[in-house]
């Protein structure tokens, strides 16, 4: 009987290391890329790399029986904080879908966008403008670009692994809900006081979330959930953040694995 808890056991701890472990980014060839787009201000967070010019939009707003249809806006909807833009093309952003509402041109790099830019583009389009004088230089600048997460204000493992004791139930729960457990059977105030509770969590880890409120939070959930919808609520939270979910996913399954032991 022993040996079969202890193999069920080996099971069930590979099956969380698998799920835990999974990425929410990818970094590819960037010397290619003509834009980049980040959901945070000086080219931090989740990126969005275009090699493609032409037309984006929201996946479900693209109608895909047209000859030439438009290709899928990569990103939350409304979340684009700064754009890198390669020298030689120019990127010109739509506050709506469908290339609708006000617009913004940009043929540089914006480390912050102006005035009410920040997170309202719905849409956008790349063009080539045949001026590639700058491109030598402007590589050397996105390969400087930050790829780090946020950093917490407790680091050490000890000290976390006691926090997540503390919260086990709150911490399993967003580790295993999803987009359906999201959305099903909640309303717009369960999941603003969700938000509020997850906020609360990344402030006793030491990250700074005083630019956040339940609300906006919930919001930005909500967007990305549109985007993608194979990530759980845990990994949508930290993603919103850029805070490194997979570490505290593994730290939660180890801890896990052991008191199971």
């Amino acid at each position: 009987m022993s040996n079969k808890k202890n193999i069920a056991l080996s099971l069930i701890c590979a099956s969380l290391a698998t799920i835990f472990l999974v990425s929410v980014g990818f970094c590819s060839n960037r010397d290619n890329c003509i834009a980049i787009v980040y959901t945070e201000a000086d080219f931090q967070g989740t990126s969005w790399e275009i090699y493609v010019t032409g037309e984006y939009d929201l996946w479900w707003k693209i109608d895909k029986d047209v000859e030439n249809p438009r290709m899928i806006f990569d990103l939350p909807n409304d979340t684009i904080a700064s754009i890198r833009v390669r020298p030689g093309y120019e990127v010109i952003l739509f506050e709506h879908a469908e290339l609708a509402g006000d617009s913004l041109v940009l043929d540089i790099d914006a480390p912050s966008l102006e005035g009410r830019w920040t997170g309202q583009a719905s849409s956008l389009t790349v063009f080539r403008i045949e001026d590639q004088e700058l491109v030598g230089r402007w590589q050397a600048s996105v390969k400087s670009d930050s790829t780090e997460f946020a950093k917490g204000g407790i680091m050490d493992r000890d000290e976390i692994v006691a926090f997540m004791e503390e919260n086990r139930e709150g911490f399993s729960e967003l580790i295993e809900a999803g987009e359906n457990q999201w959305y099903d059977d909640t309303t717009d105030e369960q999941r603003i006081n969700v938000a509020a509770y997850m906020l609360g969590l990344f402030e006793a880890l030491g990250y700074d979330v005083s630019s956040w409120t339940p609300n906006t939070f919930a919001q930005s959930i909500n967007n990305f959930y549109d985007w993608r919808k194979d990530l759980s609520l845990w990994q949508t939270a930290c993603l919103v953040l850029n805070v490194d979910g997979a570490m505290y996913e593994e730290i939660f399954s180890s801890s896990r694995c052991r008191s199971l032991g």
